[in-house]
């Protein structure tokens, strides 16, 4: 960062000020002093008329004198949220202000007359108020004015400050004391200081509100200063691992009954913490005042000194923090602060990173100035971001400890390549090929992996192909050795001691890198074959190093802001003494306040440098006119400079970026480009040509080039073309010369500056349609062509042609419905499929292989795509049919196959003689049944009308469900559909089919009918006995094969009786029940038989019939296929029963007889599910 005076304001009558502070949000400054005084000061903002990206140069528009105090005014507070301001002076008086009409008045006032108020703090919401005074009360309000609660703390205080949440309370005592405190007032613990002197005191505390978020999670935000110099930077009031640093400064005494007071501010985003106090001068005894400047981890940025004896008060602007006010005596100073922010450019991409209140995260943003297009990224613990080239780098913190990540992006943001490095990146830099990187003492030079490294970076020595094999492989070295050949990776570096004179900046291009020690010692390595080449020693510690695109001439800014340059080729050839310090002049030529630099790309002499908020071009070290702008250098090519407002898109809200963002982007131009454009417009070209002769650059070449051409004086442009080198100009001239129409000219002209409108103006104007046309096409704009075309320009294939390409460019952007019509229109069928497809349009497909208008013949490949394309989403039916019209029958029974189609994709494959289906039906069911999907495989089965295969897996499922007695509904169920298959198989066997006509024999239709259908009539008879026989063996043959098909229905009968038998049993049918289960005996073959017969049992003795139940246990008692265990349970059981009951039964009525099972019975249950299978289907 950078930071420099650019306003001073006198107070009237040379008044002592005690306070200053900036209002946040509407950038009020208020300040108060001796005598009452009180003043609110306020700057012209941007709607007001600021100029726009000069930063600091706002108007003063408001400056009220506010009276109401009569004594010394020392403390000021904003309430920034309710737009109101709180003071209090040295008498006790407390003044809360609120703005009327523009102007400010006492809103309430309160004078305790005890005690003069120390300190006053708002919560960050505006909402609640503490007051504390010098006698240890401490007074919380709203923001109404009504006390929330007061306390007597029985200590004296000097500060107060509010947390983050504004949850807690600190307060500071006399005696360097901070104290914890909740909302309501009860005391918490005391805070752990590490002034690391018992005599110190607290002289300044600040805790940042985090309302913008953090810059890195592990951040400190609350800073307390010390009198003794030190400052403590703590994380939380309980941080037991603080970071202290040792500013040098000593508290101001500001209020002589007060203490001694270092002033310690946060600005708004928590990134700059301001420590303003006096500082011992060299020279002799008396003080100077200085701001120092410092990151949330301590790192020490800049130091302003200033003038006076004292700093009295500090506050911050709210919009960007861009901003320091800072009063000393009677003055206050206005300080400009130039951040370092988090940013790069390359490929004409800005990216750049900011932080969010509700998000640990930086948002990073990739921003394309040239189309307006962006890409957000939301990246961890962000620290640097660099760029060059096509690519940036993107620097983290892991979480892990001393481990860092370097993230090479493209343009859109995707990573592209990655390392892992073990020090922090303090100082980062790039180039096309590599990156490089170093913190205090190791420098680490990372060759990334991208196809621009690999092409570029390798030359063909052999050190070179060696390099290659190194490609993504790091090189680390301590600052205070010399890199070799043994040189490698953190691997390689192991433990090394802090160097006395740490790193303070780097730089590096394609051939060299330099980096920079804090003694004024610049070392100079060669890339990409790393050594140390020389030792350069500056007049001043370098803070920012840049190189000339020829590698003659560095430029330097140092620590002050002070701009130099070092010339590398002066005094070469005296001769390098041993220690490698080389030849090369620090040159005179220093320029000051200098805060950012970039060298052209094209011209070794021209420089652009930013002072303050002035931008100057620098050639031949001599400066031209300044140009007022506070913008960020980008690049410096073709005598442009491109700059980025970044003030501007970092103060808005939201800070992302949309087509407006556009206006931040900002070119200048040179004298010498500005001086050109001038002399050929207000002089001439004869004598533009001259100077440009004189001052030759290529941009200018090309300037004069355009402005011949637009003159169509021939001769001029072609010189400058040769000077360009431009083939493609040279030829527009010599084109240009054979046309001896000026018009046709004029209108070529037009064309190579792509002004196509005003081309084909002046083409319709000559009445040369055609060449409009011509011209459209050739540009890819159809759209035009199209309606040059439909003027009667363009023939009827040109007008399609134009058609099809239309219909591209809305079939590209998914707009199938435009891109369909006028594909249609030019008849292009493959386009419209195509568009159909993706509008699922399927109905319109299918029609497009059957319409006779579309003139699809048979054998068309077209009909192919159809085909595909309906296949893809399972239509199989109309793909067949536009497979068997494009003659292709495979790929119809392929259609089939794939969709599960197996009885449409077998009658294909019988009507065409296609064998192979068969193996393929049987080698897919075995993989089927291979896998255990014994379902899928019957399915198969009967799609394809393979009735007997289908039947044997169903009654096998069947079976194994009867055996694991689990679900008889179930293996009915199964039973009865294997039985249904099983007379779809009768039936196809015994279908005969009938004859398709009537078969004449010999003589007129006449005369011969009667005989003719008497012949047929036995003919048909004979063929139907014959299939009949033909289907009785087959059906034979397979049920021989297959003894399980002849159970099905004898399945489904057992199960429908067992059930029965169960369901009347429940019910107190046992009569009915025992006849059911009586009736199972013979199917002992399907059921258990210790099922049949313990049913049978069940039943008959629940029936009083002991003589069928002692028969039933005889049989459970004599099954071979029981353990012995089980039928001597049985017997025990029948011992039980029949030593109570005579096994004796009492004789049936002969309504039960009636209700007994026979054969009818079964026919019915047959006749039952096949009936409820019909109406089913």
């Amino acid at each position: 960062m950078f930071v420099y005076l650019n306003k001073k304001i006198a107070i009237p009558n040379g008044v002592f000020l005690h306070c200053c502070e900036w209002n946040a949000i509407e950038g009020w400054v208020a300040c108060g002093g001796d005598g009452g005084l009180l003043k609110i000061l306020q700057f012209e903002n941007k709607a007001q008329g600021r100029e726009k990206g000069v930063a600091g140069t706002s108007n003063l528009i408001m400056n009220q004198t506010l009276t109401g105090h009569k004594s010394a005014v020392l403390c000021a507070a904003w309430n920034d949220e309710c737009k109101k301001l709180t003071t209090s002076d040295e008498k006790g008086l407390i003044i809360v202000w609120t703005l009327h009409k523009g102007s400010w008045y006492e809103e309430m006032v309160n004078d305790r007359q005890k005690s003069v108020v120390r300190d006053i703090k708002w919560c960050v919401d505006g909402t609640k108020i503490c007051i504390c005074y010098a006698d240890g009360a401490v007074i919380v309000g709203y923001e109404d004015g009504n006390r929330l609660w007061g306390k007597d703390l029985q200590k004296e205080l000097i500060f107060c400050e509010w947390s983050p949440d504004a949850r807690l309370l600190v307060f500071v005592t006399p005696q360097g004391e901070v104290h914890v405190y909740d909302a309501n007032g009860n005391y918490i613990a005391p805070v752990t200081l590490f002034a690391g002197d018992a005599t110190a005191r607290v002289s300044g505390i600040h805790w940042y509100d985090e309302v913008e978020g953090k810059v890195d999670p592990s951040a400190p935000s609350l800073a307390i200063a010390f009198d003794n110099g030190r400052v403590q930077l703590m994380t939380s009031e309980t941080d037991e691992k603080p970071i202290l640093i040792d500013t040098g400064l000593q508290p101001t005494i500001d209020d002589p009954k007060g203490p001694p007071r270092l002033q310690v501010k946060w600005n708004y985003q928590g990134s700059i913490l301001a420590i303003a106090g006096a500082a011992a001068n060299s020279g002799g005894d008396q003080n100077v005042s200085q701001v120092q400047f410092y990151d949330p981890f301590g790192r020490h940025l800049r130091t302003l000194k200033m003038p006076g004896p004292g700093i009295t008060g500090l506050g911050w602007e709210g919009s960007g923090s861009l901003r320091l006010a800072i009063s000393v005596e009677s003055f206050i100073y206005f300080a400009n602060i130039r951040p370092d922010y988090l940013w790069g450019y390359f490929s004409s991409t800005l990216v750049y990173a900011f932080t969010i209140a509700d998000r640990v995260e930086h948002c990073v943003v990739f921003f394309d100035t040239q189309t307006g297009n962006r890409t957000v990224k939301f990246v961890k613990t962000l620290i640097r971001i660099q760029a060059f080239g096509d690519f940036c780098v993107l620097a983290t913190r892991t979480d892990e400890v001393g481990v860092y990540i370097l993230i090479l992006c493209n343009s859109i943001g995707a990573p592209v390549d990655t390392k892992y490095i073990n020090i922090e990146p303090h100082y980062i830099h790039m180039t096309e090929t590599h990156v490089v990187c170093a913190d205090d003492n190791t420098i680490c030079v990372w060759q990334y992996s991208s196809r621009v490294s690999k092409l570029t970076s390798i030359d063909s020595s052999k050190d070179g192909v060696a390099l290659k094999k190194k490609d993504g492989k790091e090189i680390v070295w301590h600052v205070d050795e010399s890199p070799n050949t043994s040189t490698g990776g953190f691997d390689k570096l192991g433990r090394k001691p802090n160097t006395e004179d740490p790193i303070s900046c780097i730089c590096a291009n394609r051939s060299m890198l330099l980096v920079g020690r804090e003694s004024g010692t610049v070392q100079r390595y060669s890339l990409p074959h790393i050594q140390l080449e020389q030792k350069y020693i500056l007049r001043c510690c370098p803070q920012m190093l840049a190189v000339n695109c020829d590698s003659t001439k560095m430029s330097i800014i140092d620590i002050n802001g002070v701009l130099s340059f070092f010339d590398f080729e002066a005094g070469r050839g005296k001769g390098i003494s041993e220690d490698l310090h080389a030849p090369g002049e620090h040159l005179a030529t220093e320029r000051r306040d200098a805060w950012d630099m970039l060298w052209a790309e094209d011209n070794p002499d021209l420089i652009t440098t930013m002072e303050k908020s002035r931008m100057y071009i620098l050639r031949g070290m001599q400066p031209e006119e300044a140009v007022l702008s506070s913008g960020y250098l980008c690049r410096f090519s073709n005598l442009t400079i491109t700059a980025i407002l970044l003030d501007e898109i970092m103060i808005q809200s939201p800070k992302l970026p949309d087509t407006s963002f556009l206006e931040h982007v900002i070119e200048f131009e040179t004298k010498s480009l500005r001086d050109s454009r001038d002399i050929l417009t207000k002089v001439g070209i004869t004598d533009g040509s001259q100077y440009i002769d004189d001052n030759a650059h290529p941009r200018l070449w090309s300037l004069l080039a355009e402005f011949a051409l637009e003159r169509l004086d021939l001769q001029t442009a072609e010189k400058a073309f040769v000077k360009l080198g431009d083939y493609q100009g040279i030829q527009l001239v010599k084109r240009l010369s054979h046309l001896s129409d000026k018009a046709k000219q004029r209108a070529e002209v037009s064309v190579y500056f792509k002004r196509f409108d005003e081309a084909e103006k002046l083409y319709k104007d000559m009445d040369r349609l055609d060449l409009a046309i011509d011209m459209r096409a050739t540009l890819g704009d159809w759209h035009k062509v199209m309606t040059l075309a439909g003027q009667g320009g363009g023939s009827d294939v040109l007008l399609k042609t134009a058609y099809v390409n239309v219909g591209d460019y809305y079939f590209d952007r998914q707009m199938w419905n435009k891109a369909y019509g006028y594909f249609e229109m030019a008849d292009a069928i493959e386009k419209q499929i195509e568009c159909l497809y993706n509008m699922e349009d399927y109905n319109s497909m299918a029609k497009l292989a059957t319409d006779p208008e579309k003139q699809l013949p048979e054998g068309s490949s077209t009909l192919l795509v159809i085909g595909e394309r309906l296949a893809s989403v399972g239509l199989a039916d109309e793909a067949v049919t536009a497979f068997l019209r494009a003659n292709d029958v495979k790929a119809a029974i392929d259609c089939c196959v794939l969709l599960n189609k197996w009885d449409q994709a077998i009658l294909l494959a019988e009507e065409h003689d296609f064998p192979q289906i068969e193996g393929l039906l049987t080698k897919y069911a075995t993989h089927l049944l291979g896998t255990g999907k014994r379902m899928e495989a019957i399915e198969l089965y009967r799609k394809a009308n393979r009735h007997p295969e289908a039947a044997k897996l169903l009654a096998e499922i069947a079976q194994e469900v009867v055996k694991s007695k689990a679900n008889p509904h179930r293996a009915r169920q199964l039973y009865i559909l294997a039985a249904l298959e099983v007379e779809k198989f009768r039936e196809k066997t015994l279908r005969v089919q009938q004859p398709g006509g009537t078969t004449m024999v010999g003589g007129t239709m006449a005369g011969k009918t009667t005989m003719g259908r008497a012949t047929m009539g036995g003919v048909r008879n004979t063929q139907a006995t014959l299939a009949t026989l033909d289907g009785l063996m087959q059906g034979d043959a397979i049920s021989a094969e297959n003894k399980i098909l002849d159970q099905a229905w004898r399945g489904v009968e057992a199960l429908e009786l067992y059930l029965e038998a169960h369901e009347h049993l429940y019910s107190g049918r046992v009569n009915i029940a025992m006849r059911y289960a009586q009736s199972l005996a013979k199917y002992d073959d399907i059921l258990d038989a210790e099922d049949i017969f313990s049913l049978i049992a069940l039943t008959s003795f629940h029936n009083n019939m002991y003589a069928v139940c002692s028969n039933a246990f005889m049989r459970l008692e004599q099954l071979e296929s029981l353990p012995k265990e089980r039928r001597e349970h049985f017997q025990e059981l029948a011992f039980k029963i029949f030593t109570r009951y005579t096994p004796k039964d009492i004789s049936v009525s002969k309504t039960a007889e009636q209700e007994s099972v026979t054969s009818e019975t079964l026919k019915a249950i047959r006749k039952k599910y096949i009936q409820l299978c019909q109406v089913g289907q």
